[in-house]
Protein backbone atom coordinates (compact mmCIF):
# COMPACT_ATOMS: atom_id res chain seq x y z
CA UNK A 1 0.00 0.00 0.00
CA UNK A 2 1.81 3.52 -0.53
CA UNK A 3 1.58 5.63 2.42
CA UNK A 4 -0.81 8.66 2.53
CA UNK A 5 2.02 11.28 2.07
CA UNK A 6 -0.34 13.69 4.38
CA UNK A 7 -0.02 11.41 6.96
CA UNK A 8 3.50 11.41 7.09
CA UNK A 9 5.64 13.16 9.73
CA UNK A 10 6.97 16.98 7.66
CA UNK A 11 10.04 18.93 8.15
CA UNK A 12 9.21 21.65 10.09
CA UNK A 13 10.62 24.28 7.55
CA UNK A 14 8.17 22.94 4.85
CA UNK A 15 4.59 23.78 7.24
CA UNK A 16 5.88 26.95 9.10
CA UNK A 17 8.46 30.20 8.97
CA UNK A 18 12.00 29.39 9.83
CA UNK A 19 12.05 31.80 12.50
CA UNK A 20 9.13 29.79 14.00
CA UNK A 21 10.76 26.65 13.59
CA UNK A 22 13.71 27.87 15.69
CA UNK A 23 11.14 28.41 17.95
CA UNK A 24 9.90 25.03 18.17
CA UNK A 25 13.20 24.36 18.57
CA UNK A 26 14.06 25.67 21.56
CA UNK A 27 10.82 24.55 23.30
CA UNK A 28 11.35 20.81 21.74
CA UNK A 29 14.96 20.81 23.15
CA UNK A 30 14.35 22.46 26.25
CA UNK A 31 12.04 19.86 27.73
CA UNK A 32 14.55 17.61 27.93
CA UNK A 33 17.22 19.69 29.39
CA UNK A 34 19.04 20.13 25.91
CA UNK A 35 18.98 23.19 23.10
CA UNK A 36 19.23 23.80 19.00
CA UNK A 37 22.54 23.13 19.12
CA UNK A 38 21.96 19.50 20.24
CA UNK A 39 19.32 19.42 17.67
CA UNK A 40 19.69 17.51 14.00
CA UNK A 41 15.64 17.34 12.89
CA UNK A 42 12.52 18.67 13.77
CA UNK A 43 9.57 17.18 11.94
CA UNK A 44 5.93 18.29 12.54
CA UNK A 45 3.75 14.85 13.00
CA UNK A 46 0.26 15.03 11.84
CA UNK A 47 -2.41 14.90 14.47
CA UNK A 48 -5.55 16.14 13.48
CA UNK A 49 -7.89 16.91 16.17
CA UNK A 50 -10.39 13.64 16.82
CA UNK A 51 -14.29 14.31 15.05
CA UNK A 52 -16.60 16.25 17.59
CA UNK A 53 -13.59 18.10 19.62
CA UNK A 54 -14.52 21.13 20.69
CA UNK A 55 -11.96 23.54 20.72
CA UNK A 56 -11.17 26.33 22.75
CA UNK A 57 -8.36 27.60 20.87
CA UNK A 58 -5.46 26.05 18.44
CA UNK A 59 -5.11 22.08 18.74
CA UNK A 60 -1.64 21.58 19.58
CA UNK A 61 1.01 20.88 17.15
CA UNK A 62 2.80 17.66 17.05
CA UNK A 63 6.46 18.04 17.19
CA UNK A 64 9.48 15.48 17.15
CA UNK A 65 12.71 16.57 17.75
CA UNK A 66 15.73 14.14 16.95
CA UNK A 67 19.03 14.79 18.81
CA UNK A 68 22.68 14.63 17.94
CA UNK A 69 22.88 11.54 20.46
CA UNK A 70 20.60 9.46 18.72
CA UNK A 71 17.71 10.39 20.72
CA UNK A 72 14.58 11.30 20.41
CA UNK A 73 11.68 13.66 22.02
CA UNK A 74 7.72 13.95 20.62
CA UNK A 75 6.24 17.13 22.59
CA UNK A 76 2.59 19.16 21.87
CA UNK A 77 2.80 22.37 22.31
CA UNK A 78 0.87 25.46 20.98
CA UNK A 79 -2.51 23.93 22.68
CA UNK A 80 -5.37 26.85 23.56
CA UNK A 81 -4.71 30.30 23.51
CA UNK A 82 -0.68 30.25 23.91
CA UNK A 83 1.33 33.29 22.95
CA UNK A 84 4.39 31.19 23.27
CA UNK A 85 7.04 32.77 20.33
CA UNK A 86 6.81 28.92 19.04
CA UNK A 87 3.07 29.57 18.20
CA UNK A 88 3.94 32.72 15.97
CA UNK A 89 4.68 32.96 12.34
CA UNK A 90 6.58 36.13 13.09
CA UNK A 91 7.90 34.84 16.71
CA UNK A 92 9.54 37.90 18.67
CA UNK A 93 10.85 38.75 22.32
CA UNK A 94 7.93 39.93 25.03
CA UNK A 95 9.37 42.78 27.23
CA UNK A 96 6.71 42.42 30.32
CA UNK A 97 6.83 43.79 33.99
CA UNK A 98 4.10 44.11 36.88
CA UNK A 99 2.34 46.45 34.74
CA UNK A 100 0.70 43.99 33.11
CA UNK A 101 -2.01 43.39 36.52
CA UNK A 102 -0.43 46.05 38.44
CA UNK A 103 -3.92 48.07 39.00
CA UNK A 104 -6.14 44.99 39.02
CA UNK A 105 -8.37 45.52 42.05
CA UNK A 106 -8.28 42.86 44.78
CA UNK A 107 -11.45 42.30 45.64
CA UNK A 108 -14.31 39.59 46.05
CA UNK A 109 -16.86 38.94 48.02
CA UNK A 110 -18.67 35.70 49.65
CA UNK A 111 -21.55 34.50 49.32
CA UNK A 112 -20.42 35.67 45.11
CA UNK A 113 -23.86 37.81 45.50
CA UNK A 114 -22.82 39.88 48.13
CA UNK A 115 -21.52 43.58 47.16
CA UNK A 116 -17.68 43.23 46.85
CA UNK A 117 -15.45 44.89 49.20
CA UNK A 118 -13.10 46.54 46.80
CA UNK A 119 -10.35 49.44 47.69
CA UNK A 120 -10.78 53.02 46.35
CA UNK A 121 -7.91 54.53 44.51
CA UNK A 122 -5.10 56.06 46.51
CA UNK A 123 -4.90 59.99 46.47
CA UNK A 124 -2.80 61.18 43.61
CA UNK A 125 1.61 61.60 44.35
CA UNK A 126 1.57 64.96 45.97
CA UNK A 127 3.48 67.70 43.72
CA UNK A 128 6.32 68.42 46.14
CA UNK A 129 6.87 64.55 46.84
CA UNK A 130 7.06 64.15 42.51
CA UNK A 131 9.46 66.93 42.61
CA UNK A 132 11.83 65.16 44.59
CA UNK A 133 11.58 61.57 43.30
CA UNK A 134 13.92 59.87 40.60
CA UNK A 135 12.62 58.17 37.80
CA UNK A 136 14.97 55.98 36.22
CA UNK A 137 15.78 56.29 32.12
CA UNK A 138 18.06 54.10 30.60
CA UNK A 139 18.67 54.44 27.01
CA UNK A 140 20.30 51.13 26.32
CA UNK A 141 21.94 48.25 27.85
CA UNK A 142 23.88 45.79 26.44
CA UNK A 143 23.89 42.66 28.66
CA UNK A 144 26.88 39.81 27.80
CA UNK A 145 25.85 36.53 27.51
CA UNK A 146 28.49 34.11 28.65
CA UNK A 147 25.90 31.15 29.46
CA UNK A 148 22.90 29.48 29.90
CA UNK A 149 20.59 29.37 33.19
CA UNK A 150 18.78 32.25 34.96
CA UNK A 151 19.94 35.99 34.67
CA UNK A 152 19.06 38.53 37.31
CA UNK A 153 20.38 42.05 35.98
CA UNK A 154 20.49 45.05 38.12
CA UNK A 155 19.27 47.76 35.55
CA UNK A 156 19.29 51.25 38.03
CA UNK A 157 18.20 52.51 40.97
CA UNK A 158 15.66 55.72 41.82
CA UNK A 159 12.80 56.50 43.83
CA UNK A 160 8.95 56.51 43.44
CA UNK A 161 6.61 59.71 45.17
CA UNK A 162 4.87 58.31 47.75
CA UNK A 163 5.62 54.44 46.88
CA UNK A 164 3.34 54.95 43.60
CA UNK A 165 4.71 53.23 40.24
CA UNK A 166 3.02 54.60 37.54
CA UNK A 167 4.98 53.04 34.86
CA UNK A 168 7.94 49.97 34.48
CA UNK A 169 8.66 49.14 31.04
CA UNK A 170 11.38 48.77 28.34
CA UNK A 171 11.97 47.62 25.00
CA UNK A 172 14.37 44.55 22.94
CA UNK A 173 17.43 46.31 20.36
CA UNK A 174 16.33 43.00 18.43
CA UNK A 175 12.96 41.55 18.22
CA UNK A 176 14.30 38.18 17.31
CA UNK A 177 17.30 38.01 17.73
CA UNK A 178 19.72 34.82 16.01
CA UNK A 179 22.60 34.38 18.87
CA UNK A 180 20.43 33.77 21.99
CA UNK A 181 17.32 32.37 22.51
CA UNK A 182 15.34 32.93 25.99
CA UNK A 183 12.65 30.90 27.39
CA UNK A 184 9.47 31.59 26.95
CA UNK A 185 10.77 34.23 24.39
CA UNK A 186 10.48 36.89 27.70
CA UNK A 187 12.43 38.90 29.90
CA UNK A 188 10.66 40.58 32.98
CA UNK A 189 11.17 44.13 34.53
CA UNK A 190 11.04 43.62 38.16
CA UNK A 191 11.12 46.63 40.63
CA UNK A 192 12.05 45.79 44.24
CA UNK A 193 11.70 48.64 47.11
CA UNK A 194 15.11 49.29 48.78
CA UNK A 195 12.69 50.57 52.01
CA UNK A 196 13.13 48.24 55.33
CA UNK A 197 9.80 48.09 55.51
CA UNK A 198 9.01 48.39 51.50
CA UNK A 199 6.65 46.26 49.86
CA UNK A 200 6.49 44.08 46.88
CA UNK A 201 5.70 46.20 43.76
CA UNK A 202 3.44 43.44 42.43
CA UNK A 203 0.20 45.38 42.91
CA UNK A 204 -1.10 49.14 43.47
CA UNK A 205 -3.52 48.48 45.51
CA UNK A 206 -1.48 45.79 48.04
CA UNK A 207 1.74 47.97 47.74
CA UNK A 208 -0.19 50.94 49.25
CA UNK A 209 0.67 54.71 49.68
CA UNK A 210 3.59 55.61 51.73
CA UNK A 211 4.80 59.67 52.66
CA UNK A 212 7.55 61.28 51.02
CA UNK A 213 9.56 58.46 48.43
CA UNK A 214 9.84 54.88 48.11
CA UNK A 215 13.69 54.26 46.93
CA UNK A 216 13.68 50.99 44.36
CA UNK A 217 15.83 49.26 42.56
CA UNK A 218 14.80 47.67 38.63
CA UNK A 219 15.93 44.19 37.77
CA UNK A 220 15.86 42.59 34.59
CA UNK A 221 15.08 38.62 34.90
CA UNK A 222 15.09 35.96 32.46
CA UNK A 223 16.14 32.65 31.39
CA UNK A 224 18.83 31.89 28.57
CA UNK A 225 17.92 28.35 26.54
CA UNK A 226 20.73 28.88 24.18
CA UNK A 227 23.54 31.38 22.99
CA UNK A 228 26.39 31.79 20.57
CA UNK A 229 29.66 32.69 22.13
CA UNK A 230 30.04 36.86 22.09
CA UNK A 231 26.19 37.08 22.05
CA UNK A 232 24.54 39.84 24.06
CA UNK A 233 20.82 40.84 24.91
CA UNK A 234 20.47 44.54 24.44
CA UNK A 235 17.29 46.51 25.85
CA UNK A 236 16.38 50.16 25.30
CA UNK A 237 13.94 52.45 26.42
CA UNK A 238 13.86 51.52 30.00
CA UNK A 239 11.46 53.23 32.56
CA UNK A 240 10.98 53.27 35.76
CA UNK A 241 8.57 56.26 37.48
Amino acid sequence: MIPDVAQLPQACIDVYSANQCVAITDVAAAEVSKNRGDVVGIVIVPDAPPDGATLGGAWPIHVRAAFRDGTTHDVRMCGGLSLDPACSADPHLSPRSVMGGYTDVPCGAEPADAPADCPTPFPSPEAEVVAESSPLVVDDLSIPIDRAGRYEVPVGRGSLPNGILGDASFAFADAWPDDVALRDGTAFLEVRSLEPDGKPFDNYYMHGWRPGVERFEAVLLFDVLWFQPGADLTIQNVVVR
